[in-house]
């Protein structure tokens, strides 16, 4: 019989969490997308006011928001792909903030992200008789 190796066993502990880890971030970056581009949804022409999140003029900056995910290191990146949306976030010496990303991720923070990660780390449950009806199956 082999021996116990504390080694082994964590190995084989992280091993067997690392998809379950890459799924829940994979879930939560989703999720940030979700809540950043929802902050950037009104309609233009007009200009957002300083301090509010930009307001959608040409779908660029909305289309470049998206999340990567780092399995090895089990981090999750959001990042807003245009040359400009640095500028929106923090401002320039001629214009005003117009923050999107740190504001969609602080509201992600504050609740919506622990729902997320609930969803992402439950286990599945069985049916319940109401819900087996609701889809016509019972």
């Amino acid at each position: 019989m082999a021996r116990f190796s504390p080694a082994r066993f964590i190995a084989g502990v992280k091993s067997a969490v690392r998809p379950i880890a890459v799924k829940g971030l994979d879930l939560a970056g989703r999720a940030m997308v979700a809540e950043i581009k929802a902050r950037i949804s009104t309609p233009g022409p007009e200009a957002s006011r300083p301090g509010e999140s930009p307001h959608l003029q040409t779908g660029t900056l909305y289309a470049s928001i998206r999340h990567e995910v780092d399995p090895v290191n089990l981090r999750v990146f959001v990042i807003a792909d245009t040359e400009y949306a640095y500028y929106l976030e923090f401002g320039t010496f001629d214009v005003a903030p117009r923050p999107f990303m740190r504001r969609g991720l602080a509201a992600m923070a504050e609740g919506d992200f622990a729902r997320w990660v609930s969803v992402a780390f439950a286990a599945p449950r069985p049916p319940t008789d109401s819900s087996t009806a609701q889809y016509g199956n019972g």
